[in-house]
This record gives C-alpha cells, sequence and structure tokens, in this order.
C-alpha cells in the first residue's frame, strides 16, 4: 500500500490493523476522488469551492488588468478596452459568485 511500510508496523495487532484500515481508506478515497476532487474536494463544498476559486481569479485578473493599463501606453491600441469597460464586465461575475456562496440556502 502507498504511504504505508508494511515492515515497520507497530507491535500491537490492533493498532496495526487500524493503521492499515486507514490507510486502505485513504488510498480508496483517493482513487475515487480523482485528481480534480483532490483539487476541489468532494461531496456539497466542490461548489462553494470553485465559485470561491472563481472569485480569486477574477479579482486576480482585474488587479493585473487595471495595473497593466495604468503601467503601459495603451493609446496607441485601440483594440484595448478601459479599465471601467473591464471591471463593469467582470464586477456582476464576481457579485454572482458572491451570490451564489453566501446567499440563502434552501435547507
Amino acid at each position: 500500500m502507498k504511504g504505508l511500510d508494511l515492515n515497520n508496523l507497530p507491535a500491537d495487532p490492533k493498532t496495526s490493523q487500524k493503521l492499515i484500515e486507514k490507510t486502505f481508506e485513504t488510498n480508496q478515497l483517493d482513487k475515487e476522488l480523482g485528481s480534480l476532487g483532490k483539487f476541489f474536494g468532494k461531496g456539497d463544498s466542490v461548489k462553494l469551492n470553485i465559485a470561491g476559486l472563481l472569485i480569486i481569479v477574477l479579482v486576480i485578473a482585474g488587479i493585473l488588468y487595471t495595473c497593466f493599463i495604468l503601467l503601459c501606453n495603451t493609446s496607441s491600441n485601440p483594440k484595448a478596452i478601459g479599465i471601467l469597460d473591464f471591471w463593469g464586465i467582470v464586477t456582476p461575475l464576481i457579485t454572482l459568485s458572491l451570490g451564489f456562496v453566501f446567499g440563502k440556502s434552501q435547507k
């Protein structure tokens, strides 16, 4: 089993059995979750974790874009959208995600 040294188990049989069972359960859970499951979690928390990640990514993208526009000369690029226009697109997505995270549950 991954993560368990079978040659170095405790002398007490009950403790060894519990250790082996716990390791087996952990390995089974790792197989069931997969790589995305390990990142986002499982159960009802997945939705909240994804929404939280979306909020963080959007805020960081907004801050980086704002700094980029302020520090660089974008007047030569007519395709660059303004700071207010960008935040006008990003802000509703952030508030939508926040409403999902902190909104009233139906339980």
